[in-house]
């Protein structure tokens, strides 16, 4: 039986979370419901659930303020939703979650960091938090099956290798606060036919359509000084 964890009864805590450890639960191949108590704190750990592959559900309480590098990591989480009191986030959280297809990110969020989905070949579906300021480098790298992301008008930087190898990527739009973008952004998005650049982009990096053999028209504003 594949693992549901519910991290509000495992540690019956209601304003505040627990700091997880994750040398117990290092690569277990038959996770089942969690039980293990450990400090009362607002984070989760780096590394808390690495490898966990069996398991596919995780309910994550308000009170929880931080998330560290790789914290789920080649986990079998198919459905996220993080709380709106995760302020901070790290490295690889969801990457390489292979049967992931849904994640909402809380507003109080300004960072996607990078490699943040990096290689979760089913994710679909990703609400962007509304006052995003940046997209780390790799954050979505060969997220194969995502075909349309929402970036909110609050984006500043899309950095290098944010959609490399995105293949099925058919529409992006960039809104009007993005000022830069860098190399490589969307290398490799095949699937990609058009782009409309905005007016407050000032510059565009080396290479950053490589490989888009789809894109049949780009509009790059005056604005650009740099390319």
């Amino acid at each position: 039986m594949r693992a549901l964890l519910d991290l509000q009864e495992t540690v019956r805590v209601s304003a505040v979370f627990f700091s997880v450890s994750w040398k117990p639960f290092d690569k277990p191949r038959g996770m089942g419901l969690a039980r293990k108590r450990q400090t009362i704190r607002t984070v989760i750990n780096e590394k808390a659930f690495f490898g966990c592959d069996r398991l596919f559900a995780i309910h994550i309480p308000e009170g929880v303020t931080t998330i560290g590098d790789d914290a789920f990591n080649g986990s079998g989480l198919i459905d996220v939703e993080i709380p709106e009191s995760v302020t901070t986030t790290s490295h690889s959280v969801f990457g390489r979650c292979s049967q992931l297809r849904r994640v909402k990110l809380p507003s109080s969020l300004k960072t996607v960091e990078d490699s943040f989905f990096s290689y979760c070949k089913n994710l679909k579906e990703v609400e962007m938090p509304s006052r995003l300021e940046k997209i780390s480098c790799n954050a979505f790298l060969n997220c194969v099956a995502l075909e349309h992301l929402e970036i909110p008008s609050s984006l500043k930087i899309i950095e290098g290798y944010v959609f490399e190898g995105c293949s099925s990527l058919a529409s992006i739009v960039i809104p009007n606060s993005v000022t830069k973008i860098d190399a490589n952004a969307f290398k490799g998005c095949i699937g990609l036919a058009s782009v409309e650049i905005p007016d407050s982009v000032t510059e565009i990096s080396e290479q950053v359509f490589e490989g888009c053999t789809g894109l049949a028209s780009i509009v790059i504003p005056s604005s650009v000084t740099k390319i």
